[in-house]
């Protein structure tokens, strides 16, 4: 086993340069929207129950956040858009 010495200038750089690959390969994506239930049933002119039975048909995709459910704008475009 070998044991590599190295200062602390030098480690900052190698754990910099690591950093900048990783980073460099990651894509983020643009926030979309998120709309409460309520509020995409407003949009839609639907009920609750009619936006459930689309997500798991897979129309619409609802998203849970701290136990509140929300509908995302692409979704709610997509349907106004058929």
């Amino acid at each position: 086993m070998n044991i590599i010495t190295v200062t602390d200038d030098e480690l900052r750089t190698l754990i910099a340069e690591q950093m900048r690959q990783v980073l460099g390969t990651v894509q983020v994506q643009p926030l979309q929207p998120l709309y409460t239930m309520p509020d995409a049933c407003r949009l839609l002119g639907k009920d609750e129950r009619t936006l459930y039975r689309w997500a798991r048909h897979g129309t619409i995709k609802i998203a849970a956040f701290d136990g509140s459910r929300y509908v995302t704008g692409a979704s709610i475009a997509a349907v106004i858009n058929q």
